[in-house]
């Protein structure tokens, strides 16, 4: 890893202090393609073990960090390592068994991976006025986005950094992604159920090499 990712994680990690919810992925490496998913809860001054960890699956070239080499940029196949909150949930229904921000996804919802169009990195309405070069449709003929959370990834919108990245429905198990983290839906649901905006969950993915400081900064975290 290099200084660069190091600082960023570590600057990162005040984001903590404010989060009573951490969703944890840590992939054996940068490279790898599947990781393990602990969920913690903070109660007092200490996180506890809220499920036992569970198998997900990453993009198809691993992760890249926002800041640091390898640099996640549009496109590349990899999902997003760092600390990032969870803003809202998605799904074909009308409802959700959450707490969460829910966001509908009717036939007429995208997300825009079109680094030039005004709502880059945006889930929005389609404005056939106003249509990006490069988007996907939020309603899909699979059931990978039947329900979903969105990761506040490249929050600022920096053009060509990535873009629509979640938690989703896996295509299937041991198969890796565009970009996203994907799971078993069963536990996809339990997630979602869990999830709190009033604890401002977040989700924290990255290589086993920085579980531990994590772990020593935020007490009963631990490294799966």
């Amino acid at each position: 890893m290099s200084k660069k990712s190091l600082l960023f994680l570590l600057c990162t990690m005040s984001a903590l202090s404010a989060s009573d919810q951490v969703v944890l992925v840590v992939a054996e490496e940068m490279n790898a393609t599947y990781a393990q998913l602990s969920t913690f809860e903070r109660k007092g001054a200490r996180y506890l073990l809220h499920e036992p960890p569970f198998e997900v699956n990453l993009g198809r070239n691993g992760m890249g960090w926002d800041k640091g080499e390898p640099l996640k940029h549009e496109g590349d196949g990899k999902a997003p390592a760092g600390i990032y909150p969870l803003r809202a949930v998605f799904g074909y229904t009308q409802q959700a068994q959450t707490a969460m921000p829910y966001i509908v996804a009717d036939a007429q919802r995208i997300c825009v991976d079109d680094a030039n169009h005004t709502d880059y990195n945006r889930i929005v309405t389609f404005d056939p006025q106003n249509p990006p070069k490069s988007f996907e449709w939020m309603r899909r003929d699979d059931e990978q986005y039947r329900l979903g959370i969105v990761v506040d990834y490249n929050a600022q919108r920096t053009p060509m950094r990535g873009s629509c990245i979640f938690l989703h429905v896996q295509k299937a198990p041991l198969a890796p992604s565009a970009g996203c983290t994907t799971m078993k839906q069963e536990h996809l649901e339990a997630l979602i159920g869990w999830l709190d905006p009033k604890k401002s969950p977040l989700l924290i993915q990255i290589p086993k090499s920085m579980c531990t400081s994590i772990a020593s900064r935020f007490e009963g975290i631990s490294c799966p």
